[in-house]
Parts: C-alpha cells; structure tokens; sequence
C-alpha cells in the first residue's frame, strides 16, 4: 500500500510539475488563436514559423522561396544549428525573418530540472547574441515545458510561443512524395 501510495503522489507531482502546464499552455494558446480568428475587427493573419533548424541544406533553400514570395517568417531555432550556421542566421536576420530560440539541442526539458532549464535558456540566448540577434520568444521542443520553464522565461522576458497548425513534416506519410 506504501508503494502505491508513493507511486501515486508521485505522478501526480510529475504531472503538476510538466504535463499540466504544458498541456494547458498549449490549449490556452490554441483557444487565443480562434478567438483571433473570430474577432472580426482583425483581418485574416498566417502566421508562418519553423522550427528545428537551421539546416545547412534546406534552410537555404526554404529562405529563397520566401524571398521570392515576399514572405517573412518566423524562425525558432536550436542553439547547436545556429552556431553551426552562422551565415544563415545572418541572412534571417537580414531578410527581416523574425528569430527566436528553440533551446540549446533540442532536448525535451518536460522533466528536466531547475539548472538545466536555466542554462538552456541562457545558452540559446548567449549563442544567438553572440550572432547578432536580440531574443524575445522560446518555443519549447514538443511544446514541453515545466515549471522553471515559466520561471525563467518570465524572469529573463522571453515570450511562450506555440503553434496553431502542426505540419508533422518529419512524418514519411506526411511528406510530399512519400
């Protein structure tokens, strides 16, 4: 009975200290987005944002349709990408895209501790500074979030953003072709 007990209280900490927030965040943002969508004093907005890179391949080659669209977009990118691609971030920023980080590797902090969110958050911002780029969004991977996610993303003045819409592009049937 202990056991059970045990194994109870600590799920449900578990789920008050990741899942809850970030199950009720993301519907939160969601409901915000159709009562945008309802409010007729606004006109229709799409919003465009991508997440995950940037890609030495297909970054380039996503910034050029852009480009020849007239398009502006928002880029939520991984620190580790960025560092690595420091020539495209420099051609979002140039090109009037919008940058905002999407943690330091892509790592799930849903149960992640009070030091690693910290440093993440600092990291990702100190990567894309070090870039050029002033930081004002973070987009949780997965939309996973705890906590100390809050915490210090209010503390350090960075805005929650989610999504309305998901692609699942990583998905082979899901993808043109497949």
């Amino acid at each position: 009975r202990k056991y059970q007990a045990g194994t109870g209280l600590l799920c449900a900490a578990l789920a008050g200290y990741g899942l809850v927030p970030s199950e009720y965040l993301k519907y939160r943002w969601r409901q915000r987005g159709r009562k945008r969508s309802r409010d007729s004093r606004m006109g229709k907005r799409l919003y465009l944002t991508f997440d995950d890179g940037p890609d030495r391949v297909y970054t380039g080659q996503l910034l050029d349709l852009l480009k020849l669209h007239r398009i502006q977009a928002g880029f939520f990118v991984v620190g580790e990408f960025a560092r690595e691609n420091p020539e495209l971030i420099r051609r979002m920023k140039s090109e009037g895209h919008f940058i905002g980080i999407h943690s330091v590797s892509h790592e799930n902090a849903l149960f992640r501790g009070r030091e690693f969110i910290r440093k993440d958050l600092e990291d990702s911002v100190e990567i894309l500074r070090n870039l050029g780029c002033e930081v004002s969004a973070y987009r949780p991977p997965w939309g996973h979030l705890n906590l100390w996610t809050l915490y210090y993303c209010q503390r350090m003045k960075l805005k929650l953003t989610f999504w309305d819409v998901m692609a699942h592009d990583w998905a082979a049937r899901e993808t043109a072709g497949s």
